[in-house]
């Protein structure tokens, strides 16, 4: 009886490494959908046509969102209405003030290199509608914080900015 049951045991074990191993193969670099590319995609979430303070939306971000996989998030985004983004982007050279926002989207080859890149801007009200509050608010405070970090402001009580010293590791000014 000892032996039986440590039979079962192994097997039921043996049984459920096996399935453990198969869902690791079988989801780990495979798309989710059998409809879905392989190359991958970058995601990018900046003001308009600003590549430099751009942030890049990963997985992490997407988890707060309704979108199961890049691929998902992708294939919303395609259906941009170009007409109402050049629309929006010629009334803010004329100055007006709408908060907008840019997804760009680049797809990527096998090396890894850019292939294809799409944009698309939208009101910063339209895109928490398109793609839900949470997602939308995680990304504006990523923004935030990475645009103060590279645009440091100046406030009052800030020290005041003091010549590189040779003892600091820089040239002398």
């Amino acid at each position: 009886m000892r032996r039986g049951a440590a039979l079962a045991l192994f097997a039921g074990s043996l049984a459920l490494a096996s399935a453990a191993l198969f869902a690791t193969l079988s989801f780990a670099g495979e798309p989710k959908d059998p409809s879905e590319p392989a190359g991958p995609y970058r995601i990018w979430w900046s003001y308009p046509k600003d590549v430099e303070s751009a942030i890049e939306i990963d997985d992490p971000d997407l988890h707060v969102s309704r979108f199961a996989s890049r691929w998902s998030f992708v294939t919303e985004i395609s259906h941009c209405d170009r007409k109402k983004e050049a629309r929006l982007l010629r009334k803010r050279q004329e100055g007006e003030g709408t908060p907008l926002r840019e997804v760009r989207v680049e797809q990527l080859d096998d090396e890894g290199q850019v292939h294809a890149t799409s944009r698309c801007v939208q009101k910063l009200a339209d895109w928490r509608t398109h793609l839900g509050k949470p997602l939308v608010e995680r990304l504006e405070d990523e923004l935030d914080a990475h645009v103060d970090f590279l645009y440091p402001r100046r406030r009052p009580g800030m020290p005041a900015k003091l010549p590189m010293s040779p003892h600091d590791g820089g040239a002398p000014t």
